[in-house]
């Protein structure tokens, strides 16, 4: 196999693979899909967090020095984050009825993601080396509720009105819908680990283009 690629997890409790053994879950499955398609082998490092909206994880990638040394060296980099903040939005809508709380988080992510992605960018400037970075949208644990529907459809379309060279926004909404029950554990929240699973390939099929181009990589793909 070819030389070692750095890949770099941040996120929250679905990058921790909450629920699951940890080679059930969403990163450690999807490093092995990296490192096959890749034919080199790939060292994960996971700064996942149970709970972590996503100003909290902004904060650790602006304060974190190990954090802050990966990003230069990493050259897969993925990020779930936001789920916890719609969560959070979604309770306090139930109990006040105010549909505004839910826009204001889907504003709140957008400025934080926008920060997230300068800080990266920053960290990257100094490295030659190609990278990838992938971003989960959100899938819908109740698609049952309309108001649920829209909200998180808000929020991956926010996601996807960001344009960066090295990003791809990861299609989790669609391959969980119809399959809830499927891919989600007891507690309706979480992914089992065919769940995580699911997300692992997901991530895969946004391509791992910059990487099979690189020195030493296979070619074709993405």
């Amino acid at each position: 196999m070819g030389e070692s690629i750095h890949y770099l997890a941040l996120g929250d409790s679905l990058t921790v693979g909450y629920g699951v053994h940890p080679w059930l879950g969403f990163v450690e499955q999807f490093r092995s899909l990296a490192e096959s398609r890749l034919s080199a082998p790939v060292h994960a490092e996971n700064h996942g967090v149970n709970g972590f909206k996503a100003m909290e994880i902004l904060q650790s990638i602006k304060t974190d020095p190990s954090i802050q040394a990966s990003l230069k060296e990493a050259q897969i980099i993925t990020i779930t984050a936001g789920g916890n903040d719609m969560l959070q939005a979604a309770d306090q809508f139930v109990s006040q009825g105010d549909r505004n709380v839910l826009k204001q988080a889907v504003k709140a992510c957008r400025t934080v993601f926008a920060e997230m992605f300068d800080v990266i960018q920053a960290c990257k400037l100094s490295s030659a080396k190609p990278y990838l970075l992938r971003v989960a949208d959100l899938y819908n644990p109740v698609p049952a509720f309309s108001e649920s529907v829209f909200w998180v459809q808000m929020y991956n379309k926010m996601l996807r009105q960001f344009s960066l060279p090295n990003l791809v926004i990861a299609d989790m909404y669609t391959s969980f819908l119809g399959q809830e029950h499927q891919l989600l554990s007891e507690d309706c929240i979480h992914p089992n680990a065919n769940g995580y699973r699911t997300m692992a390939e997901q991530m895969a099929a946004c391509g791992f283009g910059p990487l099979e181009r690189g020195a030493g990589f296979n070619k074709g793909g993405r």
